[in-house]
């Protein structure tokens, strides 16, 4: 099962590219926001969530605090989508009890995206003001390179892919 916490989208689209590295398997999506799967019925289970101020999604929070025991009878993998992928690591500290991720078969952030067509309210107020600084920013003659806009990593989808399955 993959199942994911998303409030814009990035982190479904991750489950789902995910879930194409399983497709010799039966893989069940479970969106935390509409339902609330039992870990024990599953054989492996994959957790994602969007990070909003340093925070995951209180729907994964739960999944993970109700699911503690499941999880850890079995192969699970966590997974974040972040636009600052600098600060993965202290997202998993901050996120997660570190009995559970550092048993994880993989813990890794899967990058971000910004798309303001799918923003709403201050979301899309803030993501605004990121890309207006970004791009402020790539105007810069000094500058060797342009900051990127944040993206999904395909290759870390990949490798937790594998990670997961080195464990089945």
């Amino acid at each position: 099962m993959i199942a994911y916490a998303s409030k814009s989208g990035t982190t479904k689209d991750a489950a789902e590219l995910l879930g194409g590295h399983f497709s010799a398997h039966n893989v069940s999506y479970a969106d935390l926001a509409c339902e609330a799967p039992r870990a024990e019925d599953y054989d492996v289970v994959m957790i994602g969530s969007y990070v909003r101020a340093g925070k995951i999604a209180k729907s994964a929070a739960e999944f993970l605090k109700k699911n503690r025991e499941a999880l850890l009878a079995r192969p699970f993998g966590l997974y974040l989508c972040c636009n600052f992928t600098d600060k993965a690591l202290d997202y998993f500290r901050a996120n997660f009890e570190e009995a559970l991720w550092q048993r994880a078969a993989s813990a890794m952030c899967f990058g971000g995206e910004i798309r303001l067509e799918r923003q709403k309210g201050m979301d899309k107020l803030i993501m605004r003001l990121v890309l207006h600084f970004i791009r402020a920013n790539n105007r810069d003659e000094d500058r060797k390179e342009d900051i990127p806009l944040p993206a999904l990593v395909p290759e870390n989808i990949s490798r937790f892919a594998d990670e997961i399955k080195a464990k089945l």
